[in-house]
This record gives structure tokens, C-alpha cells and sequence, in this order.
């Protein structure tokens, strides 16, 4: 873990929660942020602990710790960076990227692929390209006109090893050194037998620019890049940039610069730019020393407005009027808007089961509260259940259920916690499609709930909100879902 304190205190600090599995992108960021006054924080895997401190959170890539970040409930601004691997695995299949407030992209072909995976677009993504100390890079003034080419990076299929290999076999009146870490072993004896004479390894280098400072071209062979990082390093310190023809590549580099051919590598070779043009669309086109300023601009802007408030039906069926004053009384002190919908059933003649089917067939609201006539609410125990739903709404897109804890109570003054009693909140159009048993007469929604329950491979998702117990259930001998306090249950509808 890295703990990065500010250099330059602000009256107010604000407080971001970084977590990256993997720190070299960000970590420079995280340097040049410090710098500027804000606390920032670094861990390689997501800790409460930390971000309940934090006034942002920040998932480096789309990956475990960025679900962990979108399942965690906060008012902190979420922010999610994806790089490249991550937009061609399966991890939008469980990360719901509209649960981030914003979402950045290192480049727009990233964002479009992202895009075409989930089939939509986002309108919470945002592109920033990575960010570089500009001052590490330095031109070299004088670069030497000589015949070294260069090379950055992870040694593997991916960045295109086997063509540098080749391409190197192919220009044998140039240098190439490479720098880097091989992650494929089998190519470890390759590289051992028969490497090309001019190419030259190199382990891992931290000081690129001294890496860079003799070589005039630095070569990019890569099939899948979202911007190559390694590349516009060295054309800072003024290399002239070979780069491969993958997706995207013609929105960040030169026409000129990039390569599908042998022959197109030739050209690039025997037509070269000065140095100082290099540095220069590096800084000029890609707009490099606009990326803290846009971050800082991420991190500043307020927090989005949630939504409209979702809306909601409290529907009672009638079969008495003893206990109506205090249910309705109840009702006016919950601090939410919402709709009353009664349905007479003085006489008796529907099951509840039916009552609920035809109470949600009547709904024009999002979701629905059924509410037994002889029962009554807490004060505000709707407005907290909204309130805890809101902001969980884009973290679990697919919720059908809001089910709380319950307060059993008799007229004598007993109460019991029910904390895992399936009262709650029913999206309407669930209600609708999956209807409820209508022979039932008691534990309708019991029963309901385990239908809910059942099928594991729908993406319905149940919220439990077991530290809310506002739903006050009335006992008595003889009510329709039987007596919770005692064993067994009655059958048959009170007739007071």
C-alpha cells in the first residue's frame, strides 16, 4: 500500500481512494495530484476501511476490485478507468458501469468497444488520455542520426513479439533494442537460439528517458493497443514512432507513422521527422497537458442529482374498517409522495391472492406496497426504504423486491422483531408478469417471495434492508396470514 500525503495543503482537502492491481499508470497521477493538494490514497485490492474515508473512489481497470467498488454503497464520487485488456473479457457480464459516475477511457476506440460489448451507449463515459510527467522527458536536443531502434514494453503475442522478431530479421542494417519483461516462457528459448544479431535485450527499464536518449525511432507492434504508453514516451524524447495499424491507432498517431507493410516501415525509416517534431504532436495533437486539468475537473464537479424518486402505490385491500384511521393516519407521516389504492373486499368473496393481482393490475407507479388494513407503518418507514433503494438503484439495475424487517404487535402491547419476514416493496410490472397465487389466503407474499427465490439463473435481484423495521404487523386470534407468535395459523378471515 501506498499512503501519498499532499505537499501543498487546500483549506479543504478533498480525500481520493485509489485501488489498481496494477499502480504504473496511475501512479503518476496519483504523484502530480499529491503535488496539487489533494489526499490520496493507494491499495492493489479494495478496502472498506479506506474508502469509507474517501470523498472519491477510484477503480484503476475493470476488474474484481472494480465490482467491489461498484457494490459498495457511498456517498462518494465513483470513478472507473479502463485500459485495454478489460473490454475484451467478460467482466460487463457482472460490472454495471452506469454505477460510476463517470467512467473514463483512454481513448475512443476503447469507449466505442466498450460500447459495442454492452450494447449501448454510455452516457456517464468520458475520454482522457493516460497522463505523462512531461518533465521526465526532456528532448533530446542533438538526438543522433544513427540506425537504433527501440522497443518497450512486455516481450509476448499480444504486443506482437514474433513480427519484431521478423521485422528485425528484415532490416538487418538497423539496431533494435528492446527493453522489457517477458511474460510468455516459451519464447525464452527463441530468444536465447535465435534472436536476430541485431537485437538487442535489455531488462526492464524505470529511467525511460535514459533508455530513449541514443535511439532515434521507437517501434509500436502491437495488435491491440488502447494508446501505447511506451511509444509516446519516446516521442517526447524525440524518437520518431513506427506503429502498428490497430484499431484505433489512426486517432492517435500521425498517418505517417503508421505501418501494414514492410514496405511502409522502409518508407518511415528513410523519410524520418526531426525529433522536435515528434515531442511536439505529442504534446500539440494528443493534447497531453490537458489530462490533470480534466481529471481535476472530474474530481471537483459535484456529485450528479440521483434521479427522480421512484414511484410508488401503497395498496390495501378492505375487509374492515376497525383498524383504517390508524393505517391511514400512518400514512401521512411517512415523508414520501405516493398513490392510496384501495380495494373494497368488505364482503369477502376474493382470496388475497387474487386482492394483490388485480391491486397491481390498477398500478400505474413503479413499485408497489401492499399494506393489510389492519396493519400500519412507522413514521417514515416508506421514505427510508426509497431513500436506501435510491442508492443502490444503479448498482443492482434488475432489483424486483425491497423486503424489510417487521414489527409483529398485539393490542396488549406485545411486540416482536420478525427481521427476516418477506414484507416489503414489489416492482408492479414483476407483480404483473409473475402474479401472485390466487387461491392463496394467507402468506401470499411468503409465498411469492420464494417463487422469487427459485430460479438463479434470471438476473432478478431481491434487496434485503433487514436494519428496517417500519412494517408494524398487527396479531390477533383470528387474521388472514395466521399468528406469528404461536405455532399453526387460522385459516379463516376475521369477520369484525
Amino acid at each position: 500500500m501506498y499512503l501519498l500525503r499532499p505537499t501543498i495543503k487546500k483549506e479543504t482537502s478533498v480525500r481520493i481512494y485509489f485501488v489498481a492491481s496494477i499502480d504504473r499508470f496511475i501512479i503518476p497521477i496519483i504523484e502530480r495530484l499529491t503535488e496539487m493538494g489533494y489526499d490520496c490514497t493507494l491499495t492493489s485490492t479494495f478496502q472498506k476501511e479506506k474508502a469509507a474515508h474517501a470523498d472519491v473512489i477510484w477503480a484503476e481497470w475493470a476488474d474484481k476490485n472494480a465490482l467491489a467498488v461498484m457494490n459498495y454503497v457511498s456517498p462518494a464520487k465513483k470513478i472507473l478507468r479502463i485500459h485495454a485488456y478489460e473490454a475484451y473479457t467478460n467482466i460487463f457480464d457482472s460490472l454495471n458501469l452506469e454505477a460510476f459516475d463517470k467512467v473514463i477511457f483512454v481513448a475512443d476506440h476503447m469507449l466505442k468497444q466498450v460500447e459495442s460489448v454492452i450494447g449501448k451507449p454510455l452516457s456517464n463515459a468520458v475520454v482522457i488520455k493516460n497522463y505523462f510527467d512531461i518533465s521526465k522527458f526532456p528532448l533530446v536536443q542533438e538526438k543522433p542520426l544513427n540506425n537504433k531502434i527501440a522497443y518497450a514494453g512486455y516481450f509476448c503475442r499480444k504486443k506482437g513479439i514474433g513480427e519484431l522478431l521478423l521485422i528485425a530479421e528484415s532490416f538487418p542494417d538497423y539496431e533494435f533494442h528492446i527493453a522489457g519483461e517477458l511474460q510468455e516462457n516459451d519464447y525464452l528459448n527463441f530468444f536465447g537460439s535465435d534472436k536476430p544479431k541485431n537485437l538487442y535485450l535489455y531488462a526492464w527499464q524505470e529511467d525511460m528517458h535514459s533508455f530513449f536518449l541514443d535511439k532515434r525511432f521507437v517501434i509500436n507492434t502491437s495488435l491491440r493497443e488502447s494508446f501505447s504508453v511506451a511509444t509516446v514516451e519516446a516521442m517526447l524524447c524525440g524518437c520518431i514512432p513506427i506503429v502498428r495499424n490497430w484499431n484505433g491507432s489512426d486517432d492517435i498517431y500521425h498517418p505517417e507513422s503508421i505501418y501494414k507493410s514492410v514496405n511502409d516501415i522502409r518508407r518511415i525509416l528513410e523519410t524520418p521527422k526531426n525529433g522536435s517534431w515528434s515531442r511536439q504532436y505529442a504534446l500539440e495533437v494528443m493534447h497531453l497537458e490537458d489530462v490533470i486539468p480534466s481529471i481535476v475537473d472530474l474530481i471537483e464537479a459535484p456529485v450528479a442529482e440521483e434521479d427522480a424518486p421512484p414511484t410508488l402505490t401503497v395498496a390495501i385491500t378492505q375487509t374492515r374498517r376497525k383498524y383504517m384511521a390508524d393505517l391511514l393516519n400512518s400514512l401521512r407521516m411517512q415523508g414520501f409522495d405516493f398513490k392510496v389504492e384501495i380495494l373494497d373486499n368488505m364482503d369477502k368473496e376474493k382470496a388475497i391472492g387474487k386482492c394483490f393481482n388485480e391491486l397491481a393490475d390498477r398500478c400505474k407507479s413503479e413499485w408497489i406496497l401492499y399494506v393489510g388494513d389492519d396493519d400500519y407503518l412507522a413514521d417514515d418507514y416508506i421514505s427510508t426504504v426509497m431513500s436506501a433503494y435510491a442508492r443502490r438503484a444503479k448498482i443492482y439495475p434488475h432489483t424486483v423486491g425491497l423486503l424489510t424487517a417487521t414489527h409483529a404487535f398485539d393490542d396488549s402491547g406485545k411486540f416482536q422483531l420478525l427481521p427476516h419476514y418477506s414484507t416489503g416493496f414489489w416492482k408492479a410490472d414483476y407483480v404483473r408478469k409473475e402474479r401472485f397465487n390466487e387461491t392463496l389466503v394467507r402468506q401470499v407474499d411468503t409465498e411469492f417471495l420464494q417463487r422469487a427465490q427459485s430460479n438463479p439463473d434470471r438476473k432478478d435481484t431481491l434487496l434485503w434492508f433487514t436494519w428496517i423495521a417500519g412494517y408494524m404487523y398487527r396479531q390477533h386470534d383470528a387474521n388472514v396470514s395466521g399468528n406469528k407468535f404461536t405455532e399453526g395459523a387460522n385459516l379463516s378471515q376475521e369477520k369484525k
